[in-house]
């Protein structure tokens, strides 16, 4: 069944009569002027969060700041012998001077004994779970 409208036009505002056709494309109008402005908020709200990142991380100090890698330390010292070695020489390159001295020099293993560890935590997590044993 189909029911055809009595008119094309209705009243708004008191008496006055407008189409629907100007209405519908005045609500399209609106709906697309909507999107480009939810579009241009988007890309806006993109770039200034960029922006706030990156200014952050410039004002931002961390230890990446002040890391150094040195390559071509000898083999068989000890971690603490080559510790105590690599703190007299910054100390001996630095001078005296308050406002530059070494905080701290932390020696990192060359990355097969991370993996290492890795494979042991992993033995050790399936003995526990084997035995039925639960670390808090």
């Amino acid at each position: 069944m189909r029911v055809a409208c009595d008119s094309d036009t209705f009243d708004v505002f008191g008496g006055k009569n407008v189409k629907k056709t100007h209405v519908a494309h005045a609500i399209t109008i609106l709906d697309a002027i909507t999107t480009l402005l939810l579009l241009f908020m988007l890309y806006t709200l993109r770039f200034a969060q960029k922006s706030t990142a990156n200014n952050l991380l410039k004002q931002t100090y961390s230890a990446a700041s002040y890391t150094l890698q040195i390559k071509g330390l000898p083999q068989g010292l000890p971690v603490e012998k080559a510790t105590s070695l690599l703190w007299n020489l910054f100390n001996e390159k630095l001078g005296n001077n308050k406002d530059n001295r070494v905080i701290d020099v932390q020696i990192v293993l060359p990355n097969r004994h991370i993996g290492y560890r890795k494979r042991i935590g992993e033995i050790i997590s399936k003995v526990l779970n084997f035995l039925d044993i639960q670390v808090l």
